[in-house]
């Protein structure tokens, strides 16, 4: 099983945003944000197939089924 991850953190390993289990609730404001400040945003793994717009855990709960 999983930990939960109580913060964000960088991931040098991985080169990436290690996001916490509460991030999720609105990151999809927070891409908003960021694409309209014109920063380049990427998703790969569980996200890989998320469209930035709608409420994450629509896609990760689809993931688990």
């Amino acid at each position: 099983m999983a930990e939960v991850q109580p913060v964000s953190l960088w991931s040098g390993k991985r080169g990436c945003v290690e996001l916490a289990e509460g991030d999720v609730i609105a990151l999809h404001l927070v891409v908003e944000r960021l694409k309209e400040a014109g920063v380049r945003v990427r998703f790969y793994g569980r996200l890989q197939r998320w469209d930035g717009t709608s409420p994450v855990w629509t896609l990760l709960a689809r993931g688990k089924q």
